[in-house]
């Protein structure tokens, strides 16, 4: 390992946003529990024998495993999350609200640090929004 790089082993994650970079990597933009929002660089994954390309779709439940160094990371390796139940898809509502103001409560429960974008919504969306969050 370099120095000034730490290695994070099967954390929980959401990929929220993929691109292509290069010709077989992808830059993804992931939301964990512990370290909040990040961006990775999966090396490898678009080429014709990537084994993880199917499990890095957004918005899944996976475990995964990288090494931070600077502002980016390398993902090492992912995994699709137990399907025992302990982990649900992100709800709706946070497929909408600015990534920064979401909040991870629990492995099943996302929160939102203020409402202050709700008057901005329409009344029938805000209403499903607000079911969403309380």
């Amino acid at each position: 390992m370099a120095k000034g790089s730490r290695r994070i082993d099967l954390a929980e994650l959401y990929v929220l946003h993929h691109r292509p970079w290069r010709d077989t990597s992808r830059m993804l933009d992931v939301f964990t529990r512990e370290h909040g929002r990040l961006t990775l660089f999966a090396r490898g994954v678009r080429g014709p024998k990537s084994r993880s390309a199917s499990v890095l779709q957004p918005f899944r439940p996976l475990l995964g495993s990288w090494t931070l160094t600077g502002d980016a990371g390398q993902l090492n390796q992912v995994e699709s999350a137990p399907a025992a139940g302990e982990w649900q898809p992100l709800p709706a509502a946070a497929l909408i609200m600015p990534s920064s103001r979401i909040v991870w409560k629990s492995a099943s429960t996302i929160a939102f640090r203020s409402r202050v974008d709700l008057p901005l919504l329409m009344p029938s969306r805000r209403r499903e929004l607000m079911r969403a969050i309380s």
